[in-house]
């Protein structure tokens, strides 16, 4: 038996990290699991989205026949193959937004528009964080990121299934754990049980 925790990096500064300390101290207390933990980068595994999370690993001591190793690093896929090419579809930006994307990297692929002096210096290489509340804008197509974007750039296959509407689906995924990151993590973590 395992399981993995995961949460925003922040939550290794809270109350000057003795939240974090108190979550490990009490999972080992348990004392029936090897318990890990790990800042992890959605970009270090092959999608280009900069999202930085703690992972929190715990493995039923009976069940781990060797000692456990973190994914290895894989380089990510070029940004341009998470531009959805044939949504044609222009957004209406306000005045600030426009005047935002003057500062911007001309080679930028996607940025967050509710950041303002940001000049996304990387934007060519790398997308910033998924949240439950972008203003992601996709600079080539010049419109708002669309759900089949958001879908791969979290690691859901592009075709991926949802009932709910767009804005909604929207904030899910930026919710959710990168499909990519908990790939490679399993993957680490089944080679030892």
């Amino acid at each position: 038996m395992i399981f993995v925790l995961e949460n925003v990096r922040g939550l290794l500064s809270i109350d000057g990290g003795r939240t974090f300390q108190t979550m490990i101290f009490e999972l080992e207390k348990l004392r029936m699991y090897n318990v890990y933990w790990k800042v992890l980068n959605t970009a270090d595994y092959g999608i280009p989205q900069s999202r930085k999370r703690v992972f929190i690993v715990g493995v039923l001591k009976k069940n781990q026949k060797k000692e456990f190793e973190w994914p290895t690093p894989i380089p990510c896929r070029p940004l341009e193959e998470f531009v959805d090419w044939e949504d044609k579809k222009l957004s209406i930006l306000t005045i600030r937004q426009m005047t935002q994307l003057m500062k911007i990297n001309k080679n930028a692929y996607f940025i967050d528009l509710n950041f303002n002096f940001h000049n996304y210096p990387n934007s060519n290489k790398i997308c910033p964080t998924l949240t439950t509340h972008n203003q992601l804008f996709n600079c080539k197509m010049n419109r708002l990121i669309n759900v089949k974007e958001y879908l791969i750039l979290q690691g859901f296959p592009p075709q991926f299934n949802y009932n709910v509407s767009d804005p909604k689906i929207k904030m899910q995924i930026g919710n959710s754990i990168s499909v990519n990151v908990l790939i490679h993590l399993f993957k680490s973590i089944f080679q030892m049980i």
